[in-house]
């Protein structure tokens, strides 16, 4: 359960973002009809219409909720009591139906913007606009379906404009995909229920103390630019080393949609590669064909898996023109790309080293250790709990001498995580070929039970 202090925080950090990026576009783009012609100014219209969208989200529900009022004031340093904003609302209640059903005038001038610098801001506004509004749905401990709704009916006017104008928006971001989820369930959500996630994997300390401080410092960096101070010197390409089956992959899906929840990427996927999607077999090809990868990965992460493979001996002359490429292309789009390099451990420092380009834009390191003994049986055991099966006391002392077995026996290239996923897999399948090659029809309580066979008769 996310604190009523943290939603607090991030309401105030999002507001704050969000001001500071209108700021700048209104700086930048002050000649600019779409921005002079308003008469009230781009980012006081921004203000009052944020204000009036938050008051008739919160009295969805009647009225307004104390943590309600708190947060309002936290926000936007008001000193108005909550009996202050109810009396405001009851008196214009109707001119707030009727302008928090249109679209306001500062989000058409930004999408126009967007549309003709081919810029994405409207998009990264938008997100984070819905995330305030979860923020505003969640402050109290309660999600009603009034709140939901409201928020839904917030946010259409946005989406026209975005439709109108052809941008782009991520509607999986908006959505609420279940109104009886906490909201820390739904991983686009926000930065912060992606930072819970990230702390619920197992074991992997090390590197979720790593990858938590390279998320603040971007977060920092990003907030440092949107005030309008210099950016502070950042290299969000990574290196990622460790054996097979470490959650390498997990984590940098969690680190792109981070950099996603705070603005530093516009889309946050993660686009997973190896050598044969970027090197060609003739002369020519191979360029395009880096072009094309880098190109479906703008705005999130190109994750490189097994790296070193690229190039693969000194003359290897299409692997060199991929990598080069590749190279190029991270310094044309270093605004719009983030690159993780993965691999083993040695491998990978052979990789970084055969090129002096490749020490200068990675930099930064995070190693995945191998799973021990008790991290692996939890993994297992988690497998069979968000399957919803039921291990009684003699199949889990099966389970753990099975993995035991697993662990003292390992190879160099044991997969980690990866062999419990597989060891999970022929366990069900032993249970389905035990329960079909039954005459009756298995009961709901035979169906989500393993039993000890179920696990001796796997290799």
């Amino acid at each position: 359960m996310i604190s009523r202090d943290s939603v607090l925080t991030v309401a105030r950090d999002l507001y704050h973002q969000m001001r500071a990026t209108v700021l700048s576009v209104s700086v930048q783009n002050q000649k600019h009809p779409l921005v002079s012609q308003l008469s009230s100014g781009l980012v006081e219209d921004w203000e009052t219409d944020i204000k009036l969208r938050l008051l008739w989200l919160m009295i969805a529900d009647s009225r307004i909720q104390k943590e309600e009022a708190e947060l309002l004031a936290f926000v936007l340093d008001s000193q108005k009591s909550r009996e202050e904003w109810e009396e405001f609302v009851s008196r214009y209640k109707t001119m707030l139906q009727s302008i928090c059903t249109r679209a306001p005038v500062w989000s058409t001038a930004i999408a126009g913007l967007d549309q003709v610098n081919k810029t994405e801001i409207f998009h990264t506004l938008l997100i984070n606009l819905s995330t305030l509004f979860k923020a505003v749905v969640l402050v109290d401990g309660e999600r009603q379906e009034s709140e939901i709704r409201r928020q839904e009916e917030l946010l259409a006017p946005f989406l026209e404009v975005s439709e109108k104008h052809g941008l782009f928006v991520n509607r999986l971001d908006l959505q609420n995909d279940d109104s009886n989820q906490e909201l820390e369930a739904q991983p686009q959500s926000s930065y912060f229920s992606v930072l819970s996630e990230l702390d619920s994997l197992i074991g992997l300390e090390s590197v979720k103390k790593e990858a938590r401080s390279l998320i603040h410092l971007a977060r920092l960096n990003q907030l440092r630019q949107k005030k309008i101070l210099p950016a502070l010197p950042l290299n969000m390409h990574l290196v990622f080393t460790g054996n097979p089956g470490t959650g390498k992959t997990t984590v940098a899906r969690l680190i792109s949609r981070v950099y996603s929840g705070i603005g530093l990427l516009s889309k946050g996927h993660l686009v997973e590669v190896d050598r044969s999607a970027m090197v060609a077999g003739y002369v020519g090809q191979t360029a395009l064909k880096v072009h094309e990868v880098v190109k479906s990965a703008l705005g999130g992460i190109l994750f490189l898996d097994e790296a070193y493979n690229l190039v693969q001996s000194s003359d290897d002359s299409f692997g060199r023109e991929a990598l080069d490429t590749l190279l190029k292309l991270m310094e044309d789009y270093r605004r719009e790309l983030v690159v993780i390099v993965a691999g083993y451990n040695e491998p990978m420092e052979n990789f970084l080293s055969s090129n002096p380009g490749l020490r200068s834009r990675f930099n930064r390191y995070l190693h995945f250790p191998d799973y021990s003994l008790e991290e692996l049986l939890q993994i297992l055991l988690l497998n069979f709990q968000r399957a919803c099966f039921v291990l009684e006391e003699d199949t889990v002392l099966k389970l753990r001498n099975k993995v035991n077995q697993m662990y003292e026996n390992r190879e160099p290239q044991f997969g980690n995580g990866r062999e419990m996923r597989n060891l999970f897999e022929s366990i069900v399948q032993n249970q389905a070929n035990r329960l079909m090659s039954a005459v009756k029809l298995p009961t709901s309580r035979q169906l989500v039970t393993i039993q000890p066979e179920d696990v001796s008769e796997t290799n």
